[in-house]
């Protein structure tokens, strides 16, 4: 979870979410020594306690080039201040369901 521009911009992420009425959910995965990288969101599930994300990396199909230095996939969501629910629990798992990430809200 993100609440603010510096913690975003290191990153390395350019996006501009407003924080006074957001917030960014960014699912960092990796690192990786070669390009093309891919993240994969499968599917995902919510409900007032829990929000399940179910998501994977996909190598390059060409197995891709050496990269100019390590980088990592990600995904950012920009949520409405107004879903935010303290004590809810963001799991995210594997499509065979190996946890890859868990928090919860505080």
């Amino acid at each position: 979870m993100v609440r603010d521009r510096h913690t975003l911009e290191a990153l390395g992420i350019a996006a501009q979410p407003d924080f006074r009425h957001e917030f960014a959910v960014v699912l960092l995965m990796g690192p990786h020594k070669e390009t093309g990288w891919s993240q994969i969101v499968e599917s995902i599930r919510a409900n007032t306690d829990r929000v399940r994300i179910v998501a994977f990396e996909r190598a390059p199909l060409d197995g891709g080039e050496p990269a100019p230095k390590e980088y990592r996939t990600y995904t950012i969501w920009i949520v409405p201040n107004a879903v935010y629910r303290s004590g809810a629990h963001v799991d995210v798992v594997s499509p065979s369901g190996d946890a890859v990430a868990s928090t919860t809200l505080r």
